[in-house]
């Protein structure tokens, strides 16, 4: 009943990119050699839920319409309108030489270095909270008065960590490459070759970030009970004070994590096969191998473990509602 939930949804984004490569044939080498600059700008003005959001699933009666006439929901979201410009730079650069060492044989070498720079927001209205410790950090530890983000919540920035985008950065990042291609007879060719890549972090849009923490974002998301007794419903609505950011509840609340120090993903590719001429076709045997490390996993790091009583009385985490954590654990 009624409009999307997530809208109006306003987002706009800038890329401001410069290029430049050169190519060098000298002798038995063929020299390619280039570079990257990269300016990437976000700007978003999102009402997720601003309306309130009431979803209901049968868990109370078994039916769901039947849960809908009671005004038992399993879900009663209501989010502020939240604003942000996230940026970021990025740098690489290459070098790729084709060495024809034989006329059978030739040779493939490059490397890549990369650097992609943590994100920002531009008025610094971000925030990233820590598991474990179960604290939020701000840009240029900044921290909020009392009035919107408890003390105890309150933290300062790990060492290592960019002040103000809240991460670390790891600029030296080399990404080899080499292969080869040899002719072992007239009609026949072998090649093999390996690469490593530096990969992004999971796609994840502006909700699925820092910059949607308290006190800039905040979320009322109780827990809807254990299948028996509801927590809210129709009747009472939702709080008055729910989405105001000087009445911020960490026990009705998403807060979004992401590992302060997040690697660069890295992927690392192989391959070999042998083509072989035959008549007027080409028959290509050929073995490609590809492995990921450090890639990001999002997860709820507060998830209800199984037993009787509450949902919120078996978070491992008392007092927090869901904690939405992305790290390079895959």
């Amino acid at each position: 009943l009624g409009e999307a939930a997530f809208l109006p949804d306003t987002k706009g984004s800038d890329s401001f990119q410069l290029t430049d490569s050169l190519a060098w044939n000298k002798g038995a080498h063929f020299i390619r050699v280039g570079g990257e600059y990269l300016w990437q700008r976000s700007r978003f003005d999102i009402l997720a839920d601003a309306r309130g959001l009431f979803a209901f699933n049968g868990m109370f009666t078994g039916n769901a319409y039947a849960d809908y006439q009671l005004g038992f929901p399993n879900q009663e979201t209501l989010n502020n309108e939240t604003y942000g410009d996230r940026r970021y730079k990025y740098y690489g650069a290459y070098v790729a030489d084709d060495w024809k060492v034989t006329p059978k044989l030739t040779v493939n070498l490059g490397l890549r270095w990369e650097f992609e720079g943590a994100p920002y927001e531009r008025h610094n209205q971000q925030s990233d909270f820590i598991v474990g410790p179960n604290i939020l950090i701000f840009p240029n530890n900044n921290i909020p008065p009392t009035t919107l983000i408890p003390a105890s919540l309150a933290g300062m920035i790990p060492s290592g960590v960019n002040a103000r985008a809240l991460a670390k950065e790891y600029p030296w990042n080399f990404a080899p490459r080499v292969g080869f291609a040899y002719q072992l007879k007239q009609h026949t060719v072998l090649r093999m070759g390996a690469g490593e890549f530096i990969s992004e972090a999971d796609a994840a849009g502006a909700s699925g970030r820092p910059v949607f923490n308290p006190p800039f974002h905040t979320t009322y998301n109780p827990p809807a009970g254990n299948g028996f007794q509801p927590t809210f419903s129709l009747t009472s609505g939702v709080p008055p004070t729910a989405e105001n950011p000087a009445f911020f509840n960490p026990s009705t609340s998403t807060l979004i994590s992401w590992n302060p120090y997040f690697k660069p993903a890295r992927v690392y590719k192989w391959s070999a096969d042998i083509q072989q001429e035959l008549g007027k076709f080409v028959l290509d045997v050929g073995y490609v191998g590809t492995k990921g490390t450090d890639l990001s996993v999002q997860y709820n790091a507060n998830q209800a473990v199984a037993g009787p009583g509450t949902t919120a009385s078996r978070f491992p985490y008392q007092g927090f509602n869901t904690m939405t954590l992305v790290t390079p654990m895959g």
